[in-house]
C-alpha cells in the first residue's frame, strides 16, 4: 500500500482521536495564498504565484468550494528564456459530518481545469487538460485558536490519474481571521501555500 495513504489515514484517525475543544470548524471562509509548486521531474522549475479559494455552507452538512491557482517561472530551455504558466481550477461540491464538536469529516466531488502555457521567442504553446476528483479528508479545532486538517484525493485529469495527500494547519488570530500553511503532494508535484484566511 502506498506509504503516503497510510500516513495520511493514521494521521486523520489521530485527529478524530484528540479531545475535542469547544469550537466547530467554518466552513464559511475565503482566503488568499502565496503558491510555490515545483514539478518533481524537472528541477529547474519552481512555479511561484497565487490561490483563492473559498467555501460556503448550504444549509447545515453541504458545501460549495473552489479555488484558483495561478503560478509561473521563466527558465533557460537550450539558452532560450521560457516562461511557463500553470492555471489550475477546482469547482465542488462536498458534505461534512460532525465526528465530535471540534473535528468535521468529510467528501468532495469536483471539476478540475488544468491550463498549462509555455511561451519564447514570440511563440507559445497551451495545454488545456479537464477532469474531476474525489476527496476525503478531516479538518479539527485542536483549540479554539489551532486547526489542523488532513486529505486525500484521487484526480482523474486529461489522460493521467493520481492520488494526492495534504496536510495542514491556521492559527486563528480572531475568530474571523486566522494564518496558516499547507502542504500537497501528488506523484508529480509539491505544492506549498501560506493562506490568510476570513472567515464569516
Amino acid at each position: 500500500m502506498n506509504k503516503t495513504i497510510v500516513f495520511a489515514s493514521l494521521f486523520s484517525a489521530a485527529l478524530i482521536a484528540l479531545p475535542a475543544s469547544a469550537t466547530a470548524p467554518n466552513w464559511n471562509n475565503v482566503e488568499i495564498s502565496y503558491a510555490k509548486v515545483d514539478i518533481d521531474e524537472l528541477d529547474d522549475i519552481s512555479l511561484k504565484g497565487f490561490s483563492a479559494a473559498g467555501t460556503a455552507l448550504i444549509g447545515n452538512d453541504f458545501f460549495l468550494q473552489g479555488r484558483f491557482t495561478s503560478v509561473s517561472d521563466t527558465v533557460r530551455v537550450f539558452s532560450t528564456k521560457t516562461k511557463v504558466d500553470l492555471d489550475w481550477t477546482t469547482l465542488g461540491l462536498g458534505y461534512r459530518y460532525a465526528a465530535t464538536s471540534s473535528t468535521d469529516v468529510y467528501a468532495t466531488l469536483a471539476y478540475e481545469g488544468l491550463d498549462v502555457k509555455a511561451s519564447a521567442l514570440g511563440s507559445s504553446f497551451s495545454e488545456d487538460e479537464n477532469g474531476y476528483s474525489i476527496a476525503a479528508g478531516v479538518r479539527s479545532m485542536l483549540t479554539d485558536k489551532l486547526e489542523a486538517k488532513g486529505s486525500i484525493s484521487y484526480m482523474d485529469i486529461g489522460d493521467g490519474s493520481d492520488t494526492a495527500f495534504e496536510i495542514g494547519g491556521s492559527y486563528y488570530f480572531t475568530p474571523a481571521i486566522a494564518a496558516g500553511a499547507s502542504y500537497l503532494k501528488t506523484q508529480d508535484l509539491d505544492v506549498l501555500m501560506l493562506t490568510g484566511r476570513y472567515s464569516f
